[in-house]
C-alpha cells in the first residue's frame, strides 16, 4: 500500500485499504480499523503525507490492540511480514531507481537490515511451535 501512495496509484490505494479492512477483521481488529480510517482515506488519496500517517495509525493501533489481548504471536507475525515486504519494495525501488543517489540510498538500506535481522529471528524463534498465526 505505501508503494502505491507513493507512486500515485489512487485506485490502488483503495482497493488495498479494503484489504487491511477485510484482513483486519479476520484478526478481529475491523471496528478499530474502521474507527481509524473511516472516510479519511477517501478524502486524503491526493496527500501522501495523510495516508502514510493513516498506515502508521493502523499499524501502531493494530498492534497495541494485538499485545493487549494477549496476541503477541500474531503482532509478531505481522511485524515480520511488514518487514520482509518492506525489504522487497526496497529492492524493487533500488532495482528500477535511475540515479545513482537513489540506488546507494536502497543498497545502504537493505545492508544496514542485517542488524535487524537477529531481532526478528529471536523473536519468531519464541513462537516455532506454533502452527497459525491467527489462532
Amino acid at each position: 500500500m505505501s508503494y502505491a501512495m507513493v507512486n500515485n496509484k489512487g485506485e490502488d490505494v483503495l482497493k488495498y485499504m479494503k484489504t487491511v479492512v477485510t484482513t483486519s477483521d479476520d484478526l478481529g481488529l475491523k471496528s478499530a480499523v474502521d474507527q481509524m480510517v473511516g472516510k479519511r482515506a477517501e478524502k486524503n488519496l491526493g496527500n501522501k503525507d495523510s495516508l502514510l500517517a493513516i498506515l502508521d495509525e493502523i499499524f501502531i493501533k493494530s498492534d497495541s490492540y494485538l499485545r493487549t489481548n494477549e496476541r503477541v504471536y500474531t503482532a509478531s507475525a505481522v511485524f515480520a511480514g511488514s518487514w520482509v515486504e518492506s525489504l522487497y519494495l526496497t529492492c524493487k525501488i533500488t532495482e528500477t531507481a535511475a540515479d545513482a543517489a537513489t540506488k546507494e540510498k536502497g543498497y545502504k538500506h537493505l545492508w544496514d537490515q542485517r542488524f535487524y535481522l537477529k531481532n526478528l529471528t529471536d523473536l519468531l524463534n519464541d513462537y516455532k511451535d506454533k502452527k497459525s498465526v491467527l489462532l
